[in-house]
């Protein structure tokens, strides 16, 4: 029994997880050609731990925020691997600090098109909205990717806390049991608008 992960939402990173969610193997490609490397760099890691692929459970999938073209990525791996019978479970980087017992604070992520992903938290309220890029550095922000619009006060970096707490973080995802839906920075006719035509 041996459990993936796949994160696209912004860089590619990959894991194998054991049973007790603790790390067998774990890597960051800052590389934007993820889709070229993706496949290679399952096998690869997979023989690494002396793993087949029909070793695989499950599958632990960061659904987004992203970009239209990581989530498709993500979500054709997840396809293949559920007829294989794989389970796939996901999780939102914005949920990462609350899972792991933070009552609030705001997640930031780079939305592209000149705008910033805003997610905020406190208690059992949240909101959500894109905002035009600006200086935002505050404290309690949490956020996926590095940028000088974060300033220097920002709490560790989402990806970096599921790294550190993998087995209290994919415990709960594995327990709470949700696949859920590509979440895309803005909404899909917002992301590919269509032209008039001339007249």
């Amino acid at each position: 029994m041996a459990f993936l992960y796949l994160d696209t939402t912004n860089e590619l990173i990959l894991g194998i997880l054991d049973k007790k969610f603790e790390w067998l193997a774990y890597t960051e490609i800052k590389e934007r050609k993820s889709s070229e490397l993706i496949h290679s760099m399952i096998e690869k890691m997979l023989g690494n731990c002396s793993l087949e692929i029909e070793e695989l459970t499950h599958l632990f999938l960061a659904s987004g925020p992203g970009s239209y073209t990581g989530m498709r990525l993500a979500e054709g791996i997840a396809q293949v691997l559920e007829w294989r019978q794989v389970k796939v479970f996901g999780f939102y980087h914005f949920e990462v600090p609350q899972i792991l017992g933070i009552d609030s604070g705001r997640f930031l992520a780079g939305a592209y098109k000149k705008e910033i992903f805003q997610y905020s938290w406190e208690a059992q309220e949240n909101s959500w909205s894109l905002i035009k890029e600006q200086k935002l550095g505050s404290s309690n922000c949490y956020f996926n990717a590095d940028s000088e619009l974060w300033g220097k006060e920002l709490s560790l970096k989402t990806s970096q806390m599921i790294k550190n707490n993998a087995p209290i973080f994919f415990k709960y995802i594995a327990e709470r049991g949700v696949r859920g839906k590509p979440f895309y920075y803005r909404e899909l006719e917002q992301e590919f608008t269509v032209s008039q035509p001339l007249k």
